[in-house]
């Protein structure tokens, strides 16, 4: 011991100490409990703490209130006895120690000397004994000082920033905070867990819900399955709701702050799945094959009442031994949750993660800053809190990487253009959360997603089909594909995308890397004028001016006979546009020019014919489709002509339009005496009914149409427009004249 180490520690009298705090560096104790396991085990957490910090020293027999009691000399232990000591939790880590003797007693200060650690990180090597039903001390988690505190490293971010430059491939992914026989819970990566209540309840009704054995939490990486599988566990588990909960991760790759980390899983395979299973039920296997053993394991679950086994980062194990087992090997009773990036079939249902929502991430963003020691922020900080959380977009991984970034800096003024900067931790972040999951979409999904942060709002099945070459069938089922994955979410069929920021850019990125397919999708979204000497790209258009532009397309193409172009540019402009003369260009091009189903386009047409009023240019149009349709002769054709001559004349009744006259001759050639009493109906006018009686004396009308109906409507009308007094004294004569004629008939 240095000479001047009494002096900096103890006043002159050795009566009080001189620094009345603790620090990273050195800690006050009254005594060590070194008689008892979980008091070996808090005093072996402390020291893997001090030499994970950089080293250390514990001064034990100082008071709370900085005074020197001192410890008796029977209580002391050498170094290689205190080393001994925590040799099963420290690895072999070796500690020494010193007295300092206090003036007018026989006890002395026992100062426990921790060297700091050489290159990287040490882990606890064993779990501690069980304290109110968790473990002490956990095996795998790397403690470090925090202030006056000893806590252990919540995850990679923080393990990153603290050894920077150190290799952490020899640390686990996850460690166990409860490691019991019949028991494993992960330990979290999270101080808090945040919200999702709704999660929390939905994996409740589909895990316990009658003939269910299994769910699978899917959803991109970051976004939180894991932490939400431990939690629900936890929950189960302080309940004592499961007779067994059998816990472990795949997981081998984390998100360390700077870049991707390689870690140990607890299971990367059928077998190790077996082995760690059967060591926490107490099941001897030594020798015994994987299929062996997996039988041992299947007759141990048998005997336990509600077993649950949790598989997390599943997307880690391509075994089918593994697979076959969950399918088909485990008891019917035993309840099986699974996390994922990737969907893995084993007849569980599915539950999606999103990404958290704004009120989520701020509560989630606050307990991160308050457990890096930024709790307390200006009110100019706490404004740039949204904008932080916005960039996160709703990722946990993404929220807690910001909080770490605040507490290097200091700052939270920065953090939000780090989140949405082209750096290369940036990058590597949306590598690590979104690349597994992309990397396994079908082909035609890839590629329907890569055109998301292209074509933005405009994402649909029409344009996704145009851009792609695709029939728009094919294009739904990737929508669908992407939906269901939750790489997108719409808020119902149809809908422009609902994509977190992050996955956004994770998309932009690598649309922006496959030039091909820029080209092609530019390409295909071009539309050609004139003699091809003019071309433009859809999306390069004003949204108010497509439609337009995209209908003056289709009557261009359609005159140049370029039926292809025309039908492309339409089915664009239905994206923008509701116009009639996108149905009624359609319509034509199925109808008149056999492009689809005549009958599809039948339908575009009288649609499309139906809904323009007052126009001439349409008028003409709607009594040429008239003469079409009465040039087929056959009765489909004369329906149609007869519901579109209908809609005209609730248009505009006029005797001089022949709209009128054409449907009477129409009714009388298919004898629908319904249409004859349409007809009647719409006369309002002195002029209209003497236009009516002239048809109804015609000799050509045969007395079989001439009905009660027919005739008791032309004489509600006779009545109504005399009590008006409308009708001039020749015209009453003349249609007194003929409704006699029509009574004697």
């Amino acid at each position: 011991m240095s000479p001047d180490f009494v002096p900096a520690l103890l006043s002159a009298n050795r009566q009080q100490v001189v620094h009345k705090n603790e620090t990273p560096s050195w800690d006050y104790k009254v005594r060590l409990d070194l008689e008892h396991k979980a008091g070996v085990a808090e005093f072996a957490k402390d020291v893997l703490a001090f030499h994970n910090a950089g080293g250390g020293a514990i001064v034990v027999g100082v008071s709370d209130d900085y005074h020197v009691l001192g410890v008796q000399r029977n209580e002391l232990k050498d170094s290689k006895l205190l080393s001994d000591k925590i040799d099963k939790y420290s690895g072999g880590l070796k500690i020494f120690q010193e007295q300092i003797s206090v003036p007018g007693s026989a006890r002395c200060i026992w100062v426990v000397f921790v060297p700091g650690h050489q290159g990287r990180p040490r882990p606890c090597h064993a779990n501690g004994p069980i304290v109110k039903k968790r473990n002490v001390i956990e095996k795998g988690a790397v403690y470090i000082r925090e202030g006056d505190e000893t806590r252990k490293c919540r995850d990679q971010v923080e393990l990153d920033n603290l050894f920077l430059n150190s290799s952490l491939e020899h640390l686990t992914s996850y460690t166990y905070e409860v490691d019991l026989p019949y028991f494993t819970l992960l330990s979290p990566h999270c101080a808090t867990f945040v919200g999702r209540q709704n999660l929390l309840d939905e994996m409740s009704q589909k895990l316990f819900a009658p003939r269910t054995s299994s769910v699978m939490i899917e959803g991109v990486g970051g976004v939180g399955k894991t932490e939400l599988a431990i939690t629900f566990l936890r929950g189960v588990f302080d309940r004592g709701e499961a007779g067994a909960i059998i816990s472990m991760s795949a997981k081998n790759l984390v998100w360390g702050g700077h870049g991707i980390k390689s870690k140990a899983g607890t299971f990367s395979d059928f077998f190790s799945f077996v082995t760690e299973a059967c060591r926490v039920l107490g099941v001897e296997i030594d020798g015994e094959t994987a299929d062996d053993a997996s039988l041992l394991l299947a007759a141990k679950l048998e005997e336990i009442e509600r077993p649950i086994v949790l598989l997390d980062n599943l997307e880690n194990v391509d075994d089918g031994d593994l697979y076959r087992y969950l399918n088909y090997g485990l008891p019917a009773h035993v309840k099986v949750i699974l996390t994922s990036r990737l969907y893995r079939d084993i007849g569980g249902r599915l539950i999606v993660v999103d990404g958290m929502t704004m009120h989520e991430s701020l509560a989630l963003l606050q307990a991160e800053l308050d457990r890096v020691g930024m709790g307390e922020r200006s009110k100019q900080e706490r404004d740039i809190m949204n904008d932080v959380v916005q960039a996160a977009g709703g990722l946990p991984l993404a929220i807690k990487w910001a909080a770490g970034i605040a507490a290097q800096r200091d700052s939270l003024i920065e953090v939000s253009q780090i989140l949405r900067q082209e750096t290369g931790d940036r990058q590597r972040l949306l590598q690590f959360c979104f690349k597994t999951m992309f990397d396994e979409l079908s082909d035609g999904s890839k590629r329907a997603a890569l055109l998301i942060p292209y074509l933005r709002e405009s994402w649909n099945p029409t344009l996704i089909s145009l851009a792609l070459g695709v029939d728009e069938s094919t294009a739904l089922t990737a929508m669908n594909e992407l939906d269901s994955r939750g790489l997108v979410h719409r808020a119902r069929p149809g809908s422009a995308p609902r994509v977190l920021p992050l996955t956004m850019a994770y998309l932009d990125q690598r649309w922006n890397e496959d030039a091909p397919l820029r080209t092609s999708v530019r390409k295909k979204l071009s539309f050609e004028f004139g003699n091809n000497t003019d071309s433009v790209c859809l999306l390069d258009i004003k949204d108010e001016e497509k439609s337009a532009l995209l209908i003056r397309v289709a009557e261009d193409a359609t005159q140049r006979r370029d039926y292809p172009m025309a039908r492309k540019a339409l089915r664009s402009a239905r994206t923008w546009s509701t116009e009639p003369e996108i149905d009624y260009l359609e319509g034509l091009l199925s109808v008149e020019l056999g492009y689809g189903e005549a009958h599809e386009g039948e339908r575009l047409i009288r649609a499309a014919l139906a809904r323009k009023k007052d126009d001439a240019k349409w008028d003409a149009r709607r009594w040429w489709y008239v003469d079409k349709l009465r040039s087929r002769g056959d009765s489909d054709a004369a329906f149609q002509e007869m519901q579109l001559l209908k809609d005209m004349l609730r248009d505009s009744w006029s005797p001089s339009s022949d709209v009128a006259g054409a449907l009477w001759e129409i009714a009388v050639r298919t004898r629908s005496k319904e249409v004859l009493v349409e007809v009647l109906e719409q006369v309002t006018t002195a002029e209209q009914v003497v236009w009516a009686f002239e048809r109804l004396t015609d000799p050509q009308l045969t007395s079989s149409l001439l009905d009660d109906a027919v005739l008791s409507t032309a004489n509600r009308n006779l009545i109504r427009l005399r009590r008006k007094g409308v009708l001039s004294p020749e015209e009453e004569d003349l249609l007194q004249e003929r409704w006699l004629a029509l009574q004697g008939g």
